[in-house]
């Protein structure tokens, strides 16, 4: 079986395309993700074709035409509904290049799409009933990374993410405030440097995202010893994986979480924080604090947990099996 695949530049073409490729070829499936664009000779020697990204029309046309008379099977991946975020700064940039229409286009037309939660699958069987859920997992290879420890004085708190959660981020602006009042603590923002606005006059660092292949490093560098991530109960957040719990997790960051943890797991307090509200954000910002060993059990048993059962390689025949379906 030959499998080509066409990602974008975010951290999605990593989880989603060229981690598990490459433990297909490890298992004999030759999968490779192209950085050359859609070109005749990939297609010609691929039986399976994968997109992950929006692409032009042009391109989707190009595909499409393979499909048709060539043989050839298409899958689209689906990381994220970006139709449901109408605070995305992208989606203006979606609405003017037609992008909702070319990805529905996209969806209707594969022969299978797979995605990353059991919530996306529903919106997508609306589209196409040929759904199969691929969840996110590890590559504990790619992130063999020994933590940084925070040898300040301060308490480190932190949030990773991306320029698609602003409107989030504003529920802990109160909290983190708060907290910082009180304790000697500081807090670092990567992946979002507009909510540096917000915290004029608190010891308060927002840095740019950088390439994914350089993530681990730069996670372990931020020497946390809390990270956060907040978001709001919207039909976006609750399609999004629990991406966010895992990397904290395999990074040895003790965290705190909004519920959506709750649409992917069976939560425990064992494995981290959940806070509903402000006030609720502000109480277990104050408890991690006070209790250092609190910190260091939530670090400990997370770790174990998601090196345990969300290691991609124990879940690679997942990707085989909805492969080899079509």
């Amino acid at each position: 079986m030959n499998i080509v695949a066409y990602g974008n530049q975010t951290g999605s073409k990593s989880w989603r395309l060229e981690h598990p490729f490459k433990y297909l070829r490890k298992k004999g499936i030759d999968a490779w993700v192209s950085d050359e664009g859609i070109t005749d000779k990939a297609m010609e020697w691929a039986d399976i074709i994968v997109m992950n990204s929006v692409i032009h029309k042009e391109g989707l046309a190009k595909v499409y035409e393979y499909q048709q008379t060539k043989g050839k099977k298409i899958v689209i991946d689906v990381d994220d509904w970006f139709d449901l975020n109408p605070d995305s700064p992208f989606i203006k940039e979606h609405e003017l290049s037609d992008a909702k229409s070319t990805i529905l286009r996209m969806i209707e037309v594969a022969d299978l799409v797979t995605c990353s939660t059991t919530y996306l699958e529903k919106l997508l069987l609306k589209v196409n009933p040929k759904v199969k859920v691929l969840k996110n997992y590890m590559d504990m290879e790619f992130w063999d990374t020994e933590k940084e420890v925070n040898t300040s004085d301060k308490i480190r708190i932190g949030w990773a993410g991306s320029l698609t959660h602003l409107d989030d981020l504003k529920m802990v602006i109160s909290p983190l405030k708060r907290i910082m009042d009180e304790y000697p603590a500081e807090v670092v923002f990567i992946g979002d440097t507009r909510i540096q606005d917000e915290f004029k006059g608190y010891p308060v660092t927002t840095m740019l995202g950088v390439p994914f292949d350089a993530w681990p490093l730069r996670l372990s560098g931020m020497r946390l010893d809390i990270g956060i991530a907040p978001l709001k109960d919207t039909p976006f957040n609750r399609a999004k994986s629990n991406i966010k719990w895992q990397e904290y997790s395999v990074a040895k960051i003790p965290g705190i979480y909004s519920p959506t943890v709750y649409f992917h797991q069976d939560f425990e307090p064992k494995y981290g924080i959940i806070a509903v509200d402000e006030d609720h954000w502000y109480r277990a910002l104050k408890h991690m604090i006070d209790f250092p060993q609190r910190r260091e059990e939530i670090r400990i048993n997370s770790y174990n947990y998601v090196t345990k059962y969300y290691s991609l390689e124990k879940h690679i025949k997942e990707w085989m099996e909805a492969y080899q379906s079509i």
